[in-house]
C-alpha cells in the first residue's frame, strides 16, 4: 500500500545554509528513486515542509520508513527537530 506521507521539521541557521541543505535533500531523494518527492519551506523561520510517497504495509511502517529517509536525506543537523507528521493512503488523494 502506498503512504503520502508530509513532514514538518525545524532547521536551525542563516537561510541561505538551509536552502543549500534542502536543495542537496531534495536530490537526494531523486536519487534515492523516492516517489513524489516536494520540499518546501519558510526559510526565515526554518520551517520546511518535506512530502513524499512510501511503500508499507501498515500506518506504523510507513512512518517508520519516512523517519528514516527524511533522517538520511537530510542528515539531521544535531539541533533540527521533527515538529509535525501527516500521513494518509495515497489511494486517497494524488500521489
Amino acid at each position: 500500500m502506498k503512504w503520502q506521507i508530509l513532514l514538518e521539521v525545524r532547521l536551525h541557521g542563516e537561510a541561505g545554509d538551509i536552502e543549500a541543505l534542502l536543495d542537496s535533500t531534495m536530490e537526494h531523494l531523486v536519487d534515492a528513486g523516492i516517489e513524489d518527492p516536494s520540499v518546501g519551506a519558510a526559510l526565515e523561520v526554518g520551517t520546511v515542509e518535506i512530502e513524499f510517497v512510501v511503500e508499507a504495509d501498515a500506518l506504523e511502517d510507513a512512518h517508520q520508513r519516512a523517519r528514516g529517509i527524511i533522517a538520511d536525506a537530510l542528515a539531521l543537523p544535531p539541533d533540527s527537530e521533527l515538529v509535525g507528521e501527516s500521513t494518509r493512503r495515497a489511494e486517497l488523494v494524488p500521489a
